[in-house]
């Protein structure tokens, strides 16, 4: 799903965001994630392209985000290095992508497992301009799913 929020500011403009959600297959080969990803980024971009022919925005500076749960691993099973199928899913996102807890965190920061071994959920930047205000998870180990939740908070750049 891709959803064209529209941002109320202060002085009563709005600012627009594109958001994209999803939930990528658990099983088989990596390719099938990374052919889902790469689904997704041209689904936006040619979302982009339409509002940009109907509404005129100017889609490189309006933000950009993939979120949802990608499953695919970020680090390997000890957690010493980071996985070839997540760097390849950030190339199958596209050039600009940036992993937004990684952009706040390095990676000798815990940013928290989204599961009980991993963190397979992510916010992406995909494009566009924005600033990061702050990132982090919540544990909702005590409701009935098998993920904790990340959480970002985010603020579209002035037109």
């Amino acid at each position: 799903m891709t959803a064209h929020i529209k941002v109320p500011d202060d002085d009563g403009s709005t600012r627009d965001m594109i958001v994209s959600n999803t939930h990528l297959n658990a099983g088989g080969p990596t390719e099938i994630r990374l052919n889902q990803a790469q689904e997704m980024r041209s689904s936006v971009d040619r979302y982009l392209n339409k509002l940009k022919e109907t509404e005129g925005l100017d889609i490189d500076k309006v933000p950009v985000f993939g979120l949802g749960d990608f499953n695919t691993d970020e680090w390997n099973d000890d957690m010493s290095d980071v996985q070839d199928d997540y760097l390849q899913l950030l190339v199958s996102l596209g050039s600009s992508t940036q992993d937004i807890f990684r952009f706040l965190y390095s990676r000798d920061v815990d940013v928290g497992l989204t599961t009980s071994r991993s963190r397979i959920d992510f916010a992406f930047g995909l494009s566009g301009e924005y600033k990061v205000v702050g990132a982090g998870w919540t544990d909702l180990s005590k409701r009935p799913i098998q993920h904790s939740g990340s959480a970002i908070t985010l603020v579209p750049m002035l037109p």
